[in-house]
């Protein structure tokens, strides 16, 4: 009786080690993908060539970014090949007139894949 308790608990514990260690950090490698544009807040315009980093599993400026790139004429950014998690998004760029407008954006993606939509209204 108490050889089968024994491996029973073993059996648990192992089990419970192995789901644990399986759990993915954020970051590349999934199949979810962040996609969305860069607005100035105060009248809707599109903020083009923008610079948008990402930070992986953070909700607010931490560190150096994990990746970045450079939003297209119309603002559009897409970010992919990720993970289940959190993430924040920071983007920095020029409107019409030449001012420098900037503005982040924390971005939660709850499913292994799809698209999650994130506009970054910058100031």
């Amino acid at each position: 009786m108490k050889t089968n308790a024994i491996k029973t608990v073993l059996m648990l514990a192992m089990i419970s080690v192995f789901a644990w260690g399986c759990e993915k950090e954020p970051g590349t490698g999934g199949s979810a993908e962040i996609h969305g544009h860069v607005h100035y807040e105060a009248n809707d315009e599109v903020i083009p060539n923008a610079t948008v980093q990402l930070w992986y599993g953070e909700t607010s400026i931490s560190g150096d970014p994990d990746d970045s790139q450079t939003a297209n004429d119309d603002g559009e950014f897409d970010f992919d090949d990720l993970l289940k998690g959190d993430y924040y998004l920071y983007a920095t760029g020029l409107d019409a007139t030449g001012a420098v407008r900037e503005g982040g954006l924390a971005v939660n993606i709850d499913q292994k894949s799809g698209a999650v939509d994130a506009d970054i209204d910058v100031e």
